[in-house]
């Protein structure tokens, strides 16, 4: 701004001490120069820092003809010819009048407070244009995103304690599976399902179930609201070829009942003379969630399906005291190998954790499995006799080959522990996915859940090894599954709400 008054101060007496047309072509051509080097000579000082001018075209270098390092010489004009050709001084009094006046004006400009210019943390400065007029800089507002609704996501399900043989069947192709090494064997064997009984011929919940047999260690677990408790003898290392022993004590204690269960069966009902069947009074609901970057194409609706979930279950059973817990995993290598958001009261932490999740890491197809499950058995997990517990296993690949085992043993404990294992197979999957998903349905006594294709959501979703199942939406599936859990009893899909059935059911 100071430099302004001074070019044109020097404009005008370049064309005013001109004494012909020439000398004012010549001063009028060279005032640019001269505005760029006062400006260069005079650079702007802000908060203590040198302010350099933005870079202006540089052009070959002029003298003006009253110019001599920045000062203003006599104006003068030459008279006569010749010998007698002399250099007198040029009347300037009204040329004085005008430069008085312009030097007030620069006197004036120059005491006012220059443009407040934004000094930036690194040292540079901010746009003068910007500082100049004064205007803030926003960045443009970026669309906001709209919330994905929830019910989108169709699936199917299989039970393989319904259908024994069908498990049977898919671990005996299974076995050629290097990565799976002998899980084949140890859970295609015998399978035993002791199921608890009040008087009244009720399934009794959270009642201790122990077997053993010969020399074999006693191996113990908790039956779910509907009674059940499932043994696979080779997986539990006990004999299939003798008698076994049951002891099944009740779910607030008493006296235990012990009978002899003859070789080979696949059914045992035992009734506590003093027990009373009991819906839960409490529900612990998990999600074991894999968070890897292959699960990007479905984690967001998969997230507002879970929210949809959560808030359906806290709607439709008011009475039931309800919990919620997070999982989330990925792989090694990854940001993160395992998170976890421990057990709550409340929904909206829940959702909000929920909602908070993105798909990344990965690798290669295998992922840390393992290390989910481990992180969910590690949860507070309510140990009282009205309690249900139900956990999802959300992912789209099997464990490393080298933690197959481990995978399957992190899952025992959420056995032990009386939680239904329900895994919920993505886009993706293959069939060492499928066998490890549904030995975790089938010895925890809950369903194996897939995702179809009907949604259109998400790449190509794989055809299970079953012969028959039935679409549906998957958040009313898992719904259903929950309500299950609560009730003690299988809850069927409404005829609404079937989409599709496939295959046919084997009598």
């Amino acid at each position: 701004m100071r430099a302004i008054p001074f070019v044109l101060l020097l404009c005008y007496l370049g064309a005013a001490g001109s004494g012909c047309k020439d000398s004012r072509k010549e001063a009028n051509s060279t005032f640019t120069n001269t505005g760029s080097k006062l400006a260069a000579e005079k650079p702007p000082v802000v908060a203590g820092r040198t302010i350099a001018p933005a870079a202006t075209p540089t052009s070959e270098k002029t003298t003006l003809p009253f110019i001599t390092d920045g000062d203003i010489e006599p104006l003068t004009t030459d008279v006569g010819t010749g010998a007698d050709k002399k250099s007198v001084e040029r009347p300037i009094v009204d040329t004085i009048k005008i430069v008085e006046s312009i030097t007030k004006d620069v006197d004036k400009a120059i005491s006012e407070p220059s443009p407040k210019i934004e000094i930036k943390k690194d040292g540079a400065p901010a746009a003068v244009a910007e500082a100049v007029v004064g205007k803030e800089h926003v960045a443009p507002r970026k669309p906001k995103q709209q919330p994905i609704p929830s019910g989108i996501l169709t699936a199917g399900s299989f039970d393989d304690n319904v259908e024994p043989h069908v498990f049977a069947s898919f671990a005996k192709r299974s076995s050629q599976k290097r990565e799976l090494g002998n899980l084949t064997t140890l859970l295609g064997g015998h399978r035993l399902t002791v199921l608890v009984k009040d008087p009244a011929g009720k399934p009794v919940g959270n009642a201790r179930v122990k077997l053993s047999g010969g020399a074999a260690s006693a191996v113990e677990l908790i039956t779910r609201s509907d009674g059940r408790a499932v043994f696979v003898l080779s997986f539990d290392q006990l004999p299939d070829d003798q008698p076994l022993v049951v002891n099944v004590t009740g779910p607030t204690g008493g006296t235990p009942i012990t009978e002899s269960v003859a070789v080979g069966a696949n059914r045992w009902e035992v009734t506590l003379p003093t027990a009373t069947s009991q819906f839960p009074k409490t529900l612990d609901f998990a999600i074991v969630l894999d968070t890897t970057g292959s699960m990007g194409d479905e984690i967001r609706h998969l997230a507002a399906e879970i929210r949809g979930i959560s808030a359906a279950i806290a709607k439709n059973f008011p009475e039931v005291k309800q919990r919620f817990a997070l999982i989330l995993y990925r792989d090694d290598n990854d940001a993160y190998v395992v998170r976890t958001f421990d057990f709550t009261e409340s929904l909206d932490e829940f959702q909000k954790n929920i909602a908070a999740q993105s798909a990344a890491g990965g690798g290669d197809y295998p992922e840390a499995v393992h290390r989910g499950l481990e992180a969910a058995g590690q949860l507070r997990w309510s140990e009282g006799p009205h309690a249900a517990r139900v956990a999802f296993l959300i992912a789209d690949a099997p464990p490393h080959a080298q933690h197959m085992n481990r995978t399957m043993k992190a899952a025992n404990v959420l056995r032990s522990k009386g939680v239904a294992l329900y895994p919920v197979a993505c886009s993706g999957y293959d069939a060492a996915c499928e066998f490890v998903m549904r030995a975790c349905a089938m010895f925890t006594g809950s369903r194996f859940l897939f995702l179809t294709d009907d949604s259109g959501v998400g790449s190509a979703h794989a055809e299970p090894s079953i012969p028959y199942y039935q679409v549906e939406r998957l958040e009313r599936l898992m719904i259903r599954m929950v309500a299950s859990e609560l009730s003690g009893r299988v809850v069927p899909a409404e005829a609404g709400d079937i989409i599709r059935t496939v295959g046919k059911k084997v009598n």
